[in-house]
């Protein structure tokens, strides 16, 4: 049995889950206490990924709507339903590899056969989250180091910047047109200050 069928059970009557807290009813042995502590490693990491399949299946069995309404019911954080939406969508996934970098590539790449590439190279080359999310922006392996380096070489200017925006305008090539509505969203949020920018220089320049 390989990581990505691995099934986590909990030794029976050890352990209460609370709102607030995890109680432990009864003395638990070593493997018992192992056995905790790997179920709650594992649910930290892929939580988002449940929510996500847990998702799929409500829907297919009880509707948009009902699903819809219960997520409002329990006050799930947007942020985390926008994320499991991605990743509901996404086909591929490593088991190796936490809900951050499988969020970070599903919010980012839209083909799964590219999804699964970023995601075997994160774990060979072993990348932080804000590595991967680097690389693929610049569509190669980018190092924190590299980063910083970047950062020490001087003030970037805003030639620079609108050239970086046409190289990711030529390779997005229009389809943000027809990224689903959340997606849209995001995009939106990170040029807003650009837009507030230019709204404010019209306005200035045409006194």
């Amino acid at each position: 049995m390989n990581a990505a069928d691995l099934q986590l059970h909990l030794p029976a009557g050890l352990v209460i889950f609370g709102k607030n807290s995890l109680k432990f009813i009864r003395q638990p042995t070593w493997e018992e206490w192992q056995q905790v502590m790997e179920y709650l490693s594992y649910c930290r990491k892929t939580s988002l990924r449940w929510i996500a399949d847990a998702r799929h299946e409500g829907r297919r069995e009880f509707g948009d709507k009902a699903v819809v309404e219960f997520e409002e019911q329990l006050e799930i954080d947007l942020r985390d339903l926008k994320a499991a939406a991605a990743l509901e969508a996404m086909g591929v996934r490593k088991a190796g590899l936490s809900d951050d970098y499988h969020s970070l590539v599903a919010k980012r790449v839209d083909d799964a056969e590219k999804q699964m590439e970023w995601l075997e190279t994160a774990e060979r080359e072993n990348l932080t989250p804000r590595e991967l999310a680097s690389s693929i922006s610049a569509n190669r392996i980018v190092r924190t180091a590299e980063q910083q380096q970047g950062r020490t070489a001087g003030i970037a200017t805003i030639e620079g910047v609108r050239g970086l925006f046409d190289l990711w305008a030529r390779q997005v090539d229009g389809k943000w047109r027809n990224w689903p509505l959340d997606k849209q969203e995001r995009l939106f949020e990170e040029i807003r200050p650009i837009g507030e920018m230019w709204e404010w220089l019209k306005e200035r320049l045409s006194r």
